[in-house]
């Protein structure tokens, strides 16, 4: 069920007046479980029983580290490892057998293995990460393991970030889920206008982008040189749209319903280096890699070799992460080595700052920070590495594109949505460059929920029964 549908819509017209008319903590506990489970169960009913897995087994492992202080990094390491078999048995048993095959091959070898068909279930990624934070979080005393069975089952499934993120701490949502939730205008006023410009960041930029993108990178040997550049520019204006939009949406109806996400954006294509991209970029994501994986490998703490190293290892695990192939590995790799990079040649504490106060001073920072995002969505998007160099020959210009057919693709066009983002961003964090923020302050109350309500009617109408799904539903 995607948020940008009509059944979605009509979904949560049903679930939210319920939501608001009754008060209560356990009703409203209990009306966003069934209504999580409904949504769920709308792709692939048979997959609900693997998220109840998973909630069981991180509500047992909950209780086990409470009960049994003795057998403390028993039960964490087992609890995660059974999450993390879980992803590995649904997401990579195909990867690892396509591997296997292809290194006996290599060595001259015949590797048989029949071929694994295992339908992947969507978000087992996320709700699996989020069942992991759960453990992880009671293991250090974040937070106290919950008796309430519910309030672990609502953490893991609450639909809004279910299937796609955010990928928000337990520490941070369930102490919410433990008090009670009053849902006031600011709310709901807040909470409509980050939903009403996800819709706009998905269906107006990402969808209309995808439209010359994915044709173009589909079909790499059959456009030319600078149709297949400009793809690859179109996609790392799509790619950005399209997560950003879907995570917009989750904040505010989860602001709706009066819980409040961390922001997972921050006007990444803004950043002047490659870790300060990396504080803006799937905030959420960053933010676990960062405590559950490259904090336990030893963080700063430790020689600066070793921070390099746990740089590398991070994202690797964390391309990886997003999908069984080798080109997820290579981004990943990329990002760790550049992360490294920028450590080993801007210190310990790395610079992090902000193109808006110094926009000439950070001009050529921010150009090859953002070329170097561009040009490695290209592992991202494509599913093999021959496609990939095929690609980059067709930026360098070293392939022969006579008589490949031109996509007639405009820069104008591709860069104009990133162009008004950008400027939000900057307005943002300088008022005083937006003209549009000084009038926001000068408006009659009532002119901004008008215009809401009109943009959100309008919205509307670009719904339809079947539309394109967000990037991020296969990881």
């Amino acid at each position: 069920m995607l948020f940008t549908t009509i059944p979605f819509v009509l979904f949560f017209l049903a679930v939210y007046p319920v939501y608001l008319a009754f008060p209560g903590r356990p009703f409203r506990h209990a009306l966003l479980l069934v209504s999580s489970s409904f949504f769920y169960a709308w792709w692939n009913p048979r997959y609900l029983a693997l998220m109840w897995g998973v909630i069981l087994v991180a509500y047992g492992a909950g209780l086990a580290l409470e009960r049994r202080p003795g057998q403390r990094k028993f039960t964490v390491a087992g609890s995660v490892t059974l999450l993390l078999s879980l992803i590995a048995i649904f997401k990579y048993a195909e990867f690892f057998r396509h591997s296997l095959v292809a290194v006996g091959a290599l060595f001259g070898g015949e590797i048989k293995l029949s071929p694994i068909q295992i339908l992947l279930p969507v978000g087992i990624s996320f709700y699996a990460f989020h069942g992991i934070s759960y453990v992880v979080d009671v293991y250090r005393g974040v937070i106290p393991a919950q008796r309430n069975p519910t309030i672990v089952a609502l953490y893991i499934s609450y639909f809004p970030q279910l299937v796609a993120g955010p990928i928000v701490r337990a520490g941070d949502f369930i102490p919410q889920l433990n008090s009670e939730i009053t849902v006031n205008a600011d709310d709901v006023r807040e909470g409509l206008r980050n939903f009403i410009i996800g819709m706009i960041y998905k269906l107006t930029f990402a969808d209309q982008l995808a439209l010359w993108v994915d044709p173009v990178l589909s079909n790499i040997k059959v456009y030319d040189n600078a149709s297949v550049t400009a793809a690859v520019l179109g996609f790392y204006g799509q790619i950005y749209f399209d997560f950003a939009g879907y995570s917009l949406m989750a904040i505010g109806l989860a602001r709706a319903m009066g819980y409040r996400f961390p922001a997972n954006f921050d006007y990444p294509y803004l950043a002047t280096s490659i870790t300060d991209f990396w504080r803006r970029w799937h905030i959420s994501l960053s933010t676990w890699l960062r405590n559950y994986l490259y904090i336990p490998l030893g963080g700063n703490r430790c020689a600066r070799w070793k921070q390099y190293r746990n740089l590398i290892l991070t994202m690797l695990l964390g391309g990886l992460w997003h999908g069984a192939s080798w080109n997820f590995v290579l981004w990943g790799g990329l990002q760790g080595v550049a992360l490294a990079a920028h450590r080993l040649f801007r210190g310990k504490n790395a610079d992090t700052s902000n193109l808006a106060p110094n926009f000439f001073t950070s001009l050529p920072s921010w150009v090859l920070t953002q070329a170097f995002v561009a040009l490695a969505w290209v592992p991202f998007r494509l599913p093999e590495f021959p496609e990939t160099l095929q690609v980059y020959s067709a930026i360098a210009r070293l392939r022969d594109d006579q008589n490949l057919k031109h996509a007639g693709i405009s820069y104008w066009t591709l860069c104009l949505p990133l162009i008004i983002d950008g400027l939000l961003g900057i307005g943002r964090n300088r008022p005083v460059w937006s003209p549009w923020l000084r009038l926001r302050n000068h408006l009659p109350y009532f002119v901004e929920p008008f215009l809401i309500g009109l943009l959100f009617a309008l919205a509307m109408t670009t719904l339809s029964m079947s539309v394109k799904s967000f990037i991020y539903f296969q990881f």
